[in-house]
């Protein structure tokens, strides 16, 4: 079993974890494994956490993205000159459906 230290920190010092909560690093830095940084919360209030933070894994900072802020920016503007989603998909290395979606605006939404 691989536990997260974070987690047993919580346990050893906070006890077991209530139903429908998970671990939280208060500051934002999942290197400050201190109990006094650490608290049982629920998901949605460890998202707005994250978000306040800027640690939300979104865009570039999700493990598995293969575009990158510039390359969406690319992607719009030759979408919005005639350009077709599969062809750029090919180029950019993802589906076309992910080009079209990058490209619209319905995923990356958080690039301007």
């Amino acid at each position: 079993m691989n536990t997260a230290v974070h987690r047993l920190v919580l346990e050893a010092f906070r006890g077991p974890a209530p139903e429908g909560t998970e671990g939280a690093h208060m500051d934002g830095n999942k290197l400050n494994n201190r109990v006094d940084n650490l608290a049982w919360v629920t998901a949605k209030v460890n998202a707005q956490h994250r978000e306040q933070h800027g640690t939300t894994a979104r865009g570039e900072r999700f493990w598995s993205a293969r575009l990158t802020s510039d390359k969406v920016r690319e992607l719009r503007r030759r979408y919005a000159a005639g350009e077709s989603a599969q062809s750029m998909a090919v180029e950019f290395g993802v589906s076309r459906h992910s080009a079209w979606k990058a490209a619209t605006g319905r995923s990356w939404q958080h690039v301007k």
